[in-house]
């Protein structure tokens, strides 16, 4: 799995916005505008919760995995009983499945099945 490009969908599901700055080669932080202490060359980077990031930790944090988790379910909950994407939901996040994945701390297969749910739901969203 390119967790690269999985990360970089989530990151797009997830509405985060993505903005040029500049690297600041003494303090290792990113600023809107060049100043004295950055690189010439400014970097496309991601913002989350206002502050640059220069990786995406979906596939590795729960803390980044989360809400995602949690929008997904957000997504599902709006849908009928008898819509087909409610049964997709429910099928890739069985209560038995995913609770002994969450309590095992199986982050890998809670990411995959959020990675086939957001590929699923961007094929039929504007349907």
């Amino acid at each position: 799995m390119d967790y690269k490009e999985s990360n970089k969908m989530i990151a797009k599901f997830m509405e985060l916005t993505i903005e040029p700055r500049y690297l600041s080669f003494k303090t290792g932080r990113y600023y809107k505008h060049d100043a004295d202490h950055c690189y010439a060359d400014p970097i496309t980077v991601h913002i989350k919760d206002g502050r640059a990031v220069d990786e995406l930790k979906y596939n590795k944090a729960w803390d980044w995995l989360m809400p995602v988790l949690k929008k997904c379910r957000d997504i599902a909950e709006q849908w009928e009983f008898e819509t087909p994407g409610r049964d997709k939901f429910e099928d890739l996040f069985y209560i038995d499945y995913a609770f002994w994945e969450l309590m095992s701390n199986d982050i890998d297969s809670i990411y995959k099945r959020t990675i086939e749910f957001i590929t699923w739901y961007n094929t039929i969203k504007d349907h």
